[in-house]
């Protein structure tokens, strides 16, 4: 008797136990519905059975009923928290959620599921939720996000204002670093150097700002998917804008060549003109007729450049005709003296005169002289020589004529010629 009503004791509870977790051996949110009705009847089933103690199973009832409560009001609590779910409702029995109402979107309604998924003790989602067409609602919602992002903004103002003001700081102290690259140890003797070391500089001060400012508004991923991306986006814009690249590379390398000054005259390939400026991406240039001339850095560091500045002393010349019964030797002896006596001709290196050929009637005679480009107007010097010359050699009974040789020669004090 004993063994019959323990056993009738243990198949009571077990079919307790089964009104109570049933729901949890269903494996979908179909069955799930349907275990309700199944963990009903095996409550009867339980109370009905001889020797099963009543109490226990309501207890276990009532344990059930307390946890679905529980979830209930923290699920209702967490789906309140978002507002595009305010109209999703929620019911819970023996663990299986049980979600009404509408949604503006397919994201809300996945978002209202993954919600109920999350809050412990819940078995499975039933999903009865539908999609509103209602304007008002939809227009609600707008406005709804609009005064959210409005308050994130107006709370946000101050910090915003503090970033842009550490922009403008770290502009202006880039500036006025590159104006006095001597605090920095970094001023050079080279002007055009000294350029691209400033505009350097206010970069990496303004580059800096930047960073902070971001910083400060929490915007760190941006700089780092910045940062993360500066390599990529070098290559891309490498290829696209590689004429650009190298008239960069090629400013800076004409910076540190030095190959010009500010002011130097000079002939770049077909060009010539005197040098008003160099930046970073162009070489700016005056010509003799006063025209403004931009040239590509890259094409300056290509091209043959002379720079007729780079020494004082240079050299001009001119060619007379004299006839063939004159002294040669007296015709470039009273050629030289008069050359040596016009202001601004150098005495060292002394004036020179060369016979090249005879042609015809008449005998050539090239006059060479030297001023200092740096005190002397050259082609006014020029002109001034070639009249006293003339000038001489008719005063002495030698009839001269300019020949057509107009060719300007340049020779430097070490022998070289160009």
């Amino acid at each position: 008797m004993i063994f019959i009503s323990a056993r009738r004791w243990l198949t009571g509870m077990a079919l307790a136990i089964v009104a109570v977790g049933a729901v949890h051996a269903e494996p979908n949110a179909a069955s799930a519905a349907s275990s309700v009705t199944v963990a009903s009847m095996a409550a009867s089933a339980a109370l009905a059975a001889p020797g099963v103690d009543p109490h226990a199973v309501q207890r276990a009832v009532r344990a059930t009923d307390e946890s679905d409560k529980r979830i209930t009001a923290e699920l209702a609590a967490r789906l309140s928290r978002n507002s595009n779910l305010v109209d999703v409702r929620v019911s819970v029995k023996a663990g299986v959620a049980r979600l009404t109402g509408s949604v503006l979107d397919a994201p809300a309604r996945e978002t209202a599921i993954k919600i109920a998924q999350s809050v412990d003790g819940v078995v499975t989602v039933d999903d009865g939720i539908t999609f509103t067409a209602s304007p008002a609602r939809r227009l609600q919602a707008v406005q709804a996000k609009l005064m959210e992002q409005l308050l994130g903004l107006l709370a946000a103002l101050p910090l915003f204002l503090i970033a842009i003001l550490v922009i403008v700081l770290a502009n202006v102290a880039g500036r006025w670093f590159a104006r006095h690259l001597h605090l920095l140890r970094w001023n050079s003797a080279n002007p055009f150097l000294n350029n691209v070391i400033a505009r350097t500089v206010h970069g990496v001060a303004l580059l800096v700002g930047v960073l902070i400012a971001l910083d400060l508004l929490g915007a760190t991923t941006l700089v780092g998917a910045v940062l993360g991306s500066a390599g990529v986006v070098g290559v891309v814009v490498g290829f696209a804008f590689r004429d650009i690249a190298e008239n960069y590379l090629a400013g800076l390398l004409l910076s540190l060549n030095r190959s010009f000054e500010p002011g130097d005259v000079v002939a770049i390939g077909t060009r010539e003109g005197t040098v008003t400026g160099l930046n970073l991406r162009t070489t700016e240039l005056t010509t003799h007729d006063g025209e403004y001339l931009r040239l590509p850095n890259a094409l300056v560091f290509k091209e043959v450049l002379v720079n007729y500045s780079r020494y004082p002393a240079r050299r001009f010349t001119f060619a007379l005709s004299v006839s063939l019964q004159a002294d040669l030797d007296e015709a470039r002896r009273v050629g030289i003296e008069a050359i040596a006596q016009t202001p601004g001709v150098l005495d060292d290196p002394k004036p020179a005169a060369l016979i090249p050929q005879v042609s015809g009637n008449a005998v050539q005679i090239d006059f060479y002289g030297w001023v200092n480009q740096r005190e002397s107007n050259r082609q006014a010097v020029r002109t001034d020589a070639l009249r006293r010359a003339k000038a001489a050699l008719d005063a002495a009974g030698m009839e001269t004529s300019p020949t057509s040789m107009m060719k300007v020669q340049i020779e430097h004090p070490d022998g070289r010629t160009s």
